[in-house]
């Protein structure tokens, strides 16, 4: 029972609730993909392929008894042609004498009855043949039918995936590395060629596979939009200082700077730009009071000289929850805060990922 329980569960476990994200007229909208309904289509889908073996099976076997029984009545009917042949010995024995007759033509010697019920046996599996037959030609039909909207929906999340993949690389990060920083599981095996089948049935399965690839993408590529830091860790700022070489507000000398400096005014609510857990939450020397959260795929993001920190480490944050208020602790000339974007170890210019948070939060 244990062991119906857990193959039960796995089953469960391949049809995850999915949840799309898409933007259409300025908005960002979504829609929920329920195990329930990707559960009907795998047994829809199951059931028109099990159909289809089904039916090919029959007619093969169908079209061997069919041959079969013409063969059956030609023979009756030449034997009703030449009646004086079908009584003659098929070998005569000194011991057996007559009795070596062919047996199955003298169950024939009158053959008006056998005749009639095997032609009515050969009407009977004809129009069963032509019932079959229609109704594999109405299976094909929904099975285009239903091939044309897997069409559609592959078109549509084919669209949806450059989007997402195009603002991605916006930031400068790659979304093919992103994605496989999701999951570092091992994978392997031997390359297996698939040949293209010209059944409808497994055009129609390859199809459906070839969708849910692009579904489990996309679905990938949502969760890295929702893992990125794609807002400024203020609602209004004034940006006092860029990314990169600048003057040193305190030493006058050109040194670099990695992080942006938002100014406004002192206790602002300093807001988390994704989701993630803080990995620091403490003073850091020159940085004053600063947080570090990890949003996963190898993404950092850090907020210093604040006044005051209202996380903790190992905290869970979520998308512009209020960690901090703005300050100017540290080594600072005012109220701000420097806000940081780091992949893998290096800095990037967190204005990058702003900008192209503004192609998905517009609106």
């Amino acid at each position: 029972m244990t062991r119906i329980t857990n193959l039960y569960a796995r089953f469960l476990s391949l049809f995850p609730e999915r949840e799309f994200h898409y933007r259409a007229h300025g908005r960002v909208n979504y829609f929920r993909l329920s195990q329930k309904a990707q559960i009907s289509a795998f047994f829809v889908v199951t059931a028109a392929l099990m159909w289809s073996a089904f039916a090919t099976f029959y007619f093969v076997t169908y079209d061997r008894v069919l041959r079969d029984k013409e063969a059956e009545i030609a023979e009756v009917r030449m034997r009703r042609a030449n009646p004086q042949d079908a009584f003659q010995p098929q070998s005569v024995s000194p011991a057996l004498g007559w009795n070596r007759v062919d047996r199955k033509v003298a169950e024939l010697a009158p053959p008006t009855k056998k005749v009639s019920r095997l032609l009515k046996d050969k009407i009977a599996l004809e129009q069963e043949q032509d019932g079959l037959r229609k109704r594999l030609d109405a299976m094909q039909r929904s099975l285009a039918g239903k091939g044309e909207l897997l069409a559609q929906l592959d078109r549509k999340t084919s669209r949806r995936i450059e989007e997402i993949e195009k603002v991605v690389a916006m930031t400068g990060l790659d979304p093919d590395k992103l994605v496989r920083g999701l999951t570092r599981n091992g994978q392997g095996g031997p390359e297996e060629t698939v040949v293209a089948s010209t059944d409808p049935g497994d055009a129609f399965a390859m199809q459906a596979a070839r969708l849910q690839q692009r579904l489990d993408r996309w679905q990938k590529l949502q969760t890295v939009i929702a893992s990125l830091p794609l807002i400024a860790p203020l609602d209004h700022y004034r940006k006092s200082s860029g990314f990169g070489g600048r003057r040193d507000p305190v030493t006058g000398r050109i040194s670099r700077h990695n992080g942006l400096d938002f100014a406004y005014l002192i206790n602002t609510p300093v807001l988390a730009t994704a989701r993630g857990v803080v990995v620091f939450a403490g003073w850091r020397g020159g940085y004053g009071w600063m947080i570090e959260i990890d949003h996963g795929m190898g993404v950092r993001t850090r907020y210093a000289h604040m006044k005051k920190l209202l996380v903790t480490k190992g905290q869970k944050v979520g998308f512009r929850d209020k960690i901090g208020l703005l300050g100017t602790s540290g080594r600072s000339t005012g109220p701000h805060v420097h806000y940081e974007v780091i992949f893998e170890g290096r800095p990037h210019n967190p204005m990058k990922f702003i900008t192209a948070g503004k192609y998905i939060f517009k609106g």
